[in-house]
């Protein structure tokens, strides 16, 4: 289990500033942010999260930043299918940033907006 002491004091955390946290086990993970959390409040939790409320679990139990994966991965299969499609690629960027952009302000819409700014450097 990934909370075990051992595991993440081997992993050096009392001195991370980051800690991401990519799990597919969502309960897994959930535990992973509320123990991190927990035992360093400082530390800035970045996650991965399978749904909206799988995020809201997330943000609820302490991660700063959190990414849907079904979003991220739509956002990639956009730009392929639209260079497949021929448009210039400065286009499919651009296109895809403002999509992420409006997504991530969707995402702020999950918790409270204190729960979703990270925490200053």
């Amino acid at each position: 289990d990934v909370i075990r002491g051992e595991i993440l004091n081997h992993a050096h955390i009392s001195m991370a500033n980051t800690l991401v946290v990519t799990m597919d086990d969502g309960h897994a993970a959930e535990r992973l942010v509320e123990h991190a959390q927990k035992h360093w409040p400082d530390l800035h939790v970045l996650a991965r999260a399978k749904d909206l409320n799988h995020a809201q679990k997330l943000i609820t139990l302490g991660a700063h930043d959190v990414i849907l994966e079904t979003v991220e991965a739509s956002l990639q299969i956009s730009g392929i299918i639209l260079k497949r499609l021929g448009i210039e690629e400065r286009k499919i960027v651009s296109r895809i940033e403002q999509q992420r952009q409006e997504e991530n302000r969707n995402e702020d819409n999950i918790a409270s907006p204190k729960d979703c700014n990270p925490k200053p450097d």
